[in-house]
């Protein structure tokens, strides 16, 4: 994963490529496809990776100090990696921490009053 970031932070993520990453390994990019089925599944794990930094309230006792200090860990957390945004944009949430924090944020919005129509799309994929 490391040297993942240091692509992303020293080239951008319009550089990160398997062939990027793989001669940053020192390894042919055959091998890397043994471990890593491609791009996407790439960005996916640098997601869950950059994801799992993000520390989750631990009370929903107020639902909107919750939301805003999520909010600012996430700014927190993203504004470490260059292009995290745009690596988050190109992944789909499916890891573990991603699936945790999306069910955190339904649970919030559903404390501050945001109706279940409003969460529906959300909630029937992250049950």
């Amino acid at each position: 994963m490391k040297a993942s970031l240091d692509i992303l932070n020293r080239d951008g993520i319009s550089n990160l490529s398997m062939r990027a990453l793989a001669k940053e390994l020192n390894i042919k990019a055959a091998s890397l496809y043994w471990h890593i089925k491609g791009k996407q599944d790439l960005y996916d794990l640098i997601a869950e990776h950059i994801n799992q930094e993000i520390a989750l309230p631990e009370t929903l006792d107020d639902a909107k100090e919750a939301l805003t200090t999520l909010a600012l860990e996430i700014r927190r957390v993203l504004l470490k990696t260059r292009d995290a945004v745009d690596i988050f944009a190109l992944s789909f949430p499916s890891t573990p921490s991603r699936i945790k924090a999306i069910k955190f944020i339904l649970a919030t919005l559903t404390k501050y009053g945001v109706s279940d129509k409003n969460c529906i799309s959300a909630r029937k994929y992250y049950k």
